[in-house]
């Protein structure tokens, strides 16, 4: 019963800096999906015009 609410205390921190962390990532997924998606896009109109 002792130690609980430091473990609790960290454990709450350790969530945050994980969560902090995967926010990161997913910011940094999203705009790689963003511009893959932009690249993917723009190939497919050129493609278009290519042929039409």
């Amino acid at each position: 019963m002792f130690g609980e609410p430091l473990w609790s205390s960290k454990n709450i921190y350790g969530c945050q800096v994980v969560d902090t962390i995967n926010k990161e990532i997913l910011s940094k997924l999203i705009q790689e999906k963003i511009i893959y998606m932009l690249i993917y896009y723009l190939l497919e109109n050129y493609k278009k015009g290519e042929n039409g």
